[in-house]
């Protein structure tokens, strides 16, 4: 799943598989049309169709990946949870149903729901962090430091081994 969502806009786009399916930028599709296009490529998704999971990854990470950022004011970590929304949709595309909201409103609940997750983890990072405590200086000795109490040390070993035993 995660080589399909990363080479997705490098697959050609085929419309003749689907009449419903027609390039975004050769046609002005309405928003309806549009709807109906993802949600075929969602029942796809749901048939494990691997050519319909990249075409619905291109045509839907820009809004995701947009919901995503909103959220999380991060792009690595949005970048990071489009892929875990992507792979989670590829593995409830099954349970997608049309009677209860669009396809794009699915999606966009799945992508919400784990960047919510993501906030109260970070939350509970913080709470756990205790204030104050990156402001303390570090009082392990520096590398130079420990490298200099090693030469001091085989010095002193070194003089050690010159000493005769006690008699």
């Amino acid at each position: 799943v995660v080589s399909v969502i990363r080479f997705a806009y490098k697959i050609p786009f085929r419309t003749e598989t689907c009449p419903e399916m027609q390039r975004k930028d050769d046609v002005n599709l309405s928003e309806d049309a549009e709807a109906r296009r993802i949600e075929a490529l969602l029942r796809g998704v749901a048939r494990r169709s691997q050519k319909d999971f990249r075409m619905l990854v291109a045509a839907s990470s820009p809004a995701l990946y947009g919901v995503l950022m909103s959220m999380l004011r991060d792009p690595d970590a949005a970048r990071d949870a489009l892929q875990v929304t992507f792979t989670r949709i590829w593995l409830r595309g099954a349970t997608f149903d049309p009677d209860r909201g669009s396809a794009g409103a699915w999606m966009t609940q799945i992508a919400r729901h784990h960047a919510i997750d993501l906030l109260r983890q970070r939350k509970r990072r913080a709470e756990m962090q205790p204030d104050g405590f990156d402001d303390l200086p570090d009082s392990a000795p520096s590398v130079e430091e420990r490298l200099a109490i090693r030469g001091d040390v085989r010095k002193l070993l070194g003089c050690l081994d010159k000493l005769e035993p006690k008699k």
